[in-house]
């Protein structure tokens, strides 16, 4: 019995010691590297020169590779992850700038990102756990506080189960998608009644918009261009929020240093939906031109 303990202490002190040396050197690797991951190849930070960010709708809406084809050689890299709320996002393009401090951003903010109905619910309710352990590092990094007084069970569960993966998310770029759209067209009022179920949030209705709010006040030297891409009407309906929507637009456009266009009306046809709410490829493609066009524009101040 006592070398069966013994033989039990020896393993827990073993496992205990791999985890914390694990996450030393990966807390360390964070802390010093210049580069990211994509498609599990490492790229420098400081190579970027705008940083586009958001969740799905980004990362299937806009083609970074149609974005630099540009005659200014700028050179754009989409660090969007599929269902991120905009409070991990900020974290993470906080960090990203803290990498490069010349990097401009390009940031989404769509009809889902402005009330306690949208991605804002992956923090605590839908999928909560996988969302958390892609943003770990960047969080922990930008945000201690918050892990501290919200997340310390998953934090454990994270350092438990997460102690060989790598860092850093591995980024994907660009997703292309094909058109879904009478699929969601036909499911749209169990989306409207899923959206809109009650919901007890554990967080206060400003809480992504006042940490986005702090991210912009400490880097007066980068541009902010916020963006609402494509959406179908169906999918604004849903919501109804355009009156909050407006309101946090304003808060955030009170900045010098940051600016807004709202493209949530570019017309597109059909079949350049992938559903409601994201473009499919050839919608990806008409929109990522005009986005360039636009933001070249802005740049030379029209």
């Amino acid at each position: 019995m006592n070398l069966f303990l013994k033989y039990i202490k020896t393993v827990f002190l073993s496992a205990t010691l791999i985890i914390l040396c694990s996450f030393t050197l990966k807390l360390l690797w964070f802390k010093l590297s210049s580069f990211y991951l994509k498609h599990n190849e490492f790229k420098e930070y400081r190579k970027i020169n705008i940083g586009l960010f958001g969740h799905s709708q980004t990362l299937g809406g806009l083609d970074e590779k149609i974005l630099n084809n540009n005659k200014l050689n700028y050179i754009f890299e989409n660090f969007s992850i599929t269902g991120a709320p905009l409070y991990y996002t900020t974290c993470l393009i906080e960090y990203t700038l803290s990498k490069n401090p010349k990097m401009d951003v390009i940031l989404e903010i769509g009809t889902n990102n402005v009330d306690r109905r949208g991605t804002v619910k992956s923090i605590f309710h839908e999928n909560s756990f996988f969302h958390f352990k892609n943003f770990f590092f960047y969080i922990l990094r930008q945000d201690f506080n918050f892990i501290l007084n919200n997340k310390l069970i998953d934090s454990v569960k994270f350092l438990l189960t997460c102690t060989f993966n790598f860092p850093s998310y591995n980024f994907t770029g660009f997703q292309s998608w094909d058109s879904k759209f009478d699929v969601a067209l036909s499911n749209f009022k169990i989306d409207s009644i899923k959206i809109n179920e009650n919901y007890d949030s554990k967080i206060k209705l400003d809480f992504e918009i006042n940490r986005l709010t702090e991210v912009i006040r400490r880097n007066p030297s980068n541009n902010f261009l916020l963006i609402r891409l494509p959406e179908h009407e169906l999918y604004q309906e849903i919501f109804s929020n355009s009156d909050r929507y407006n309101e946090v637009i304003c808060k955030l456009t009170n900045f010098k240093n940051v600016y807004f266009r709202d493209f949530v009306n570019y017309q597109l046809k059909k079949e350049d939906f992938r559903d409601l709410y994201h473009l499919s490829k050839s919608g990806a493609d008409k929109f990522s031109r005009h986005v360039l066009n636009t933001f070249l524009n802005l740049r030379n101040g029209h």
